[in-house]
């Protein structure tokens, strides 16, 4: 199985679009295709799969509000009260039942928020229940990985014997086993045949040090 995890420090290119990338330069390995071809494919590949780790809480919380995932994922600052949300107090309970809260403070909260207080409280169940939520759900034999943000799931990632690619980076940065740069001079806008570029000669250097091992 490859892993390779995305650390994204520049707020200018968005997650997503970087993993698409990353997806298809791997789909390109074995098959002669554009960029502009891989964006128009209908038929899902199969075994290159994008991952990320606040999937798993997404998923908790639009079972415990009874809101869809893409409600969730596209709140940008909506409340609770605004939707017809629910809480689960017990199997007995059935439909889509609106509850009004007791407490004003969960009814006026963000989703944001609460996502927020969500990700927190399971952290004291144990301090990696999102990446082993995540890991544990990887089915497929490529894995791209595109919010890593913190030094755990950059450390489970290269455990699993996968490499990460740090997009951009601040003053001090330490490199760390597994990690390889694409420097921002390597980017230029949001152009993509300059972040492609980028992107390729950043997993050929994985390559090639992962080969020389």
């Amino acid at each position: 199985m490859k892993i390779i995890g995305i650390a994204n420090n520049r707020v200018d290119i968005d997650d997503n679009k970087i993993g698409e990338m990353v997806k298809y330069l791997m789909y390109r390995e074995k098959n002669k295709i554009t960029y502009d071809e891989f964006k128009n494919m209908i038929e899902p590949i199969e075994d290159i799969k994008i991952y990320r780790f606040c999937d798993k809480l997404h998923e908790v919380a639009s079972i415990i509000l009874n809101i869809p995932v893409f409600d969730i994922e596209n709140a940008k600052g909506r409340i609770l009260e605004n939707y017809d949300y629910k809480v689960i107090k017990g199997m007995r309970q059935k439909g889509n039942v609106k509850y009004d809260f007791t407490n004003p403070q969960l009814s006026s909260m963000t989703i944001e928020r609460f996502l927020r207080r969500l990700h927190f409280s399971m952290l004291n169940v144990h301090s990696d229940v999102w990446i082993k939520a995540l890991f544990s759900n990887i089915n497929t034999p490529t894995a791209i990985i595109t919010d890593v943000r913190t030094r755990d799931q950059k450390l489970k990632i290269v455990e699993n014997g996968g490499i990460f690619l740090s997009i951009g980076r601040g003053i001090n940065h330490e490199i760390m086993d597994g990690e390889f740069i694409v420097d921002d001079f390597e980017i230029c806008g949001e152009d993509d045949d300059f972040i492609l570029s980028a992107l390729e000669m950043a997993l050929i250097r994985s390559y090639m040090i992962s080969h020389l091992r």
